[in-house]
């Protein structure tokens, strides 16, 4: 092997390697920001604010106020079992794929800020490998973090009624 290919390779290795730390480092605080939103019952861009706010008022890095963020225990409208439609029991029964029947979390002046995964198929499963009985009960931010930078909570957050509890 030439000694060009393998200071290319060493540079190659050594991107990668402060990609990894770039991307560790954005997962660690977007889990954050969907904890510390459910523990303060607000959206995530909110809780991301409060994030970046308690870092600059402490002085200390956003990472290490992020790790401090622990997982809010269930608030007592999340201990309650939601009501799902017997239609809608039926459809889950009947899907051979993964798929949720999520209801809408408000917060304390009625504008909806997340949804709890009130029941889910059993062939449901997210990207970590939990399984349904994992899932159910707890809020999408907390279950699937990725919906918050992807856009999809905020697709959900407008299309969910009633019209205008977006705002």
């Amino acid at each position: 092997m030439s000694q060009d290919s393998a200071a290319t390779k060493a540079m190659i290795r050594d991107q990668l390697a402060v990609l990894r730390r770039r991307m560790r480092r954005e997962a660690a605080i977007d889990e954050a920001v969907c904890r510390l939103a459910a523990r303060m019952n607000v959206r995530p861009d909110e809780a991301a604010d409060h994030l970046r706010r308690l870092s600059r008022d402490s002085g200390i890095g956003l990472l290490e106020v992020a790790r401090d963020v622990t997982l809010p225990p269930l608030a007592q409208a999340e201990t309650c079992e939601p009501v799902v439609p017997a239609w809608m029991t039926g459809v889950l029964e009947a899907l051979h794929a993964s798929a949720a029947y999520l209801v809408p979390i408000e917060d304390a002046g009625g504008r909806v800020v997340d949804f709890l995964v009130a029941a889910t198929s059993r062939h449901t499963k997210d990207v970590t490998g939990r399984g349904a009985d994992q899932l159910r009960g707890r809020r999408l931010v907390e279950t699937s973090p990725g919906v918050v930078k992807s856009g999809v909570l905020d697709d959900y957050l407008s299309a969910s009624w009633p019209p205008g509890s977006t705002t």
